[in-house]
């Protein structure tokens, strides 16, 4: 993918969430898209898949669940990067997460400084800051 930015697909039902995802993600060199449950998730990757997702838990139609399962079943998406970004934070709800295949699992508030640094270590050398 050399020239190109990484493309991120921020997935969470509240829009203001999204939009401060997708603003956290451009000074790193991210090409973020968001979509606001599941099931546009699903139809945003059927168009182009994303180099990392970032998705949120807790929505209607989907959940977060149901849609890592069915990344995780896709063999397109097989092995593209899902952080899950949730306010679930117990341990059963982290370890259901990872178990299906998260790459990474966090908890809202999210401190944005650590999530930069998440992305870029799981991005790294396809990132172009600003």
């Amino acid at each position: 993918m050399s020239g190109t930015s990484p493309r991120v697909l921020v997935v969470d039902d509240e829009p203001l969430i999204t939009q401060a995802l997708c603003e956290a993600l451009e000074p790193l060199g991210c090409q973020p898209t968001a979509a606001f449950n599941g099931r546009q998730a699903l139809e945003a990757v059927e168009k182009q898949v994303p180099d990392l997702i970032v998705l949120d838990v807790t929505m209607p139609l989907m959940d977060g669940f149901q849609t890592l399962e069915w990344l995780r079943t896709n063999p397109s998406t097989r092995n593209t990067p899902v952080i899950m970004l949730t306010a679930l934070s117990s341990d059963a709800d982290m370890l259901r997460g990872l178990r299906g295949g998260a790459t990474m699992y966090l908890t809202k508030p999210i401190d944005v400084v650590k999530f930069r640094a998440l992305i870029t270590a799981i991005l790294g050398p396809r990132l172009r800051p600003r």
